[in-house]
């Protein structure tokens, strides 16, 4: 089995570093934004620690950066069975998504492993619904360089076809769930991957803005009335939209996960937080925008969740030294 791995993030080596690692019997290909880190895997390989920064192992990998990768370089024959996309939102371009299309042979599954909502329509047109999967995980890494990271959180992948009709018995998402359960990552096949969607969205878009406004580690929104209460009411907005869009949930199981996330994860700096103290633009828009645009389909305000979103905003663009203000009627419908 041939496996492509793109992205050279924290996820992305991790899955990849954990697939090299393993005696999976797949073949691996990762890919990578640039040149530099290609050389550097392909020189080094990848390094996977513990969360402590312990127990190194060290995987050879096969490694193209994304203009290699475009440019079908090195191309397996009739394609990849499963290419793993592992990029941010805001990194699946028209490029990718070409390259992408290139790349994949009649067999190929494309597996989104993106936080949010709206990639999955944006890959529909080019791959084909009977060939395009989604996965949620709660899975911690955090990348240290280009070629190591550290797991810092065992968690588990939930995968299933996005339109459920593509593979009714799971057969596809269970095989790739048996490759990563080998390769060390907890990982099953899903019943129901949008209602799945739906859970991680309603955790990403309570905590991550929150930690990113307040700038504290996740655990600490636990630690104050004040922040439990915001959090609490933009559980409530979310959950409405949920249960709109037809996926609600049995009263009290999703914030009992929520608050779950949240100590499990304590320790952490969420990618929201991380991206804004770096100065780089967020996932906001397939955040929280995406939870906006979805209840606005439905006839529903989400008060709390539309300012945190502009503060977000607000905040994006003074840390990127924009003080000239913003087009406001075009700030979370566009």
């Amino acid at each position: 089995m041939n496996i492509e791995v793109v992205g050279g993030g924290s996820l992305g080596l991790l899955l990849a570093g954990s697939l090299a690692a393993a005696d999976t019997g797949a073949s691996l290909t990762l890919v990578v934004r640039t040149l530099r880190q290609a050389e550097a895997i392909s020189a080094l390989g990848i390094t996977v620690k513990d969360k402590d920064g312990n127990h190194p192992r060290t995987a050879a990998a096969a490694c193209l950066d994304f203009a290699a990768y475009s440019d079908g370089q090195r191309r397996s024959q009739g394609g990849a069975d499963w290419i793993l996309l592992a990029l941010k939102q805001k990194d699946i371009g028209p490029s990718i998504i070409e390259a992408i299309r290139r790349r994949a042979g009649q067999h190929t599954r494309i597996c989104c492993l993106q936080n949010g909502m709206g990639h999955l329509e944006k890959l529909r047109a080019a791959t084909g619904t009977d060939r395009l999967y989604a996965a949620v995980t709660t899975e911690g890494a955090m990348r240290v360089s280009d070629t190591e990271v550290w797991h810092t959180g065992t968690g588990s992948t939930r995968i299933g076809a996005a339109e459920e009709e593509a593979d009714p018995s799971g057969t596809h998402a269970a095989l790739l769930a048996e490759i990563l359960g080998h390769a060390g990552l907890q990982a099953v096949a899903s019943g129901n991957i949008q209602a799945d969607i739906w859970d991680k969205l309603i955790i990403n878009t309570v905590i991550n803005p929150l930690t990113a406004l307040l700038e504290v580690r996740n655990g600490r929104l636990l630690d104050d009335a004040h922040s439990i209460e915001l959090m609490r009411r933009l559980f409530e907005e979310a959950e409405s939209a949920a249960a709109a869009a037809g996926y609600g949930r049995t009263a009290g199981i999703r914030w009992q996960k929520l608050v779950e996330v949240c100590r499990a994860t304590a320790g952490n700096r969420s990618s929201m937080l991380q991206d804004l103290t770096g100065g780089r633009h967020t996932e906001l828009d397939w955040l929280t925008g995406a939870l906006l645009r979805e209840a606005e389909r439905y006839g529903l305000k989400l008060p709390h969740h539309e300012t945190v979103y502009r503060l977000v905003k607000a905040k994006e663009a003074l840390r990127a030294g924009n003080e000239e203000g913003m087009d406001m009627s075009k700030i979370f419908l566009s």
